[in-house]
């Protein structure tokens, strides 16, 4: 089965109250992946991206917060979130079906589920202008 993580990113970390002063929504991504494992090693690949909390004055990232999101990460299933990282980050993984990827148009056993997820990461994309990906699929 695949799995697709959502990563939310409230912009203003943990604090509902600035989100809702400053009008911005949170913004949502959405990545599809042919099996667990890959989800999983992509959570850990937002994990690197992070600016970790540094420990009692030195340069050095603070193992328990990095260690404790990595645990997470390492063991996430359906439904399991990780997070919140330290910029407010939360990333939720689900189990979906081929067919929730495709939009319902190709059949159980029909297509490359490389080509398909690829096709829906390509759709759910977010420009760095923030526009979404192509549109159709």
């Amino acid at each position: 089965m695949p799995y697709v993580i959502t990563t939310t990113n409230t912009l203003y970390g943990d604090d509902p109250a600035a989100e809702f002063e400053h009008g911005v929504a949170p913004v949502q991504t959405r990545r599809a992946f042919a099996t667990l494992d890959d989800a999983r090693d992509a959570i850990v690949g937002v994990l690197d991206d992070q600016s970790w909390p540094f420990t009692g004055g030195t340069r050095e990232y603070d193992p328990n917060a990095f260690g404790i999101a990595c645990a997470q990460a390492a063991g996430a299933d359906d439904g399991d979130t990780v997070g919140p990282l330290p910029d407010g980050t939360t990333i939720t993984v689900s189990e979906v079906r081929w067919t929730d990827l495709t939009g319902g148009h190709i059949a159980i056993g029909e297509g490359d589920p490389d080509a398909i997820v690829a096709a829906y990461n390509e759709a759910h994309r977010v420009y760095d202008d923030g526009q979404a990906g192509v549109a159709g699929l």
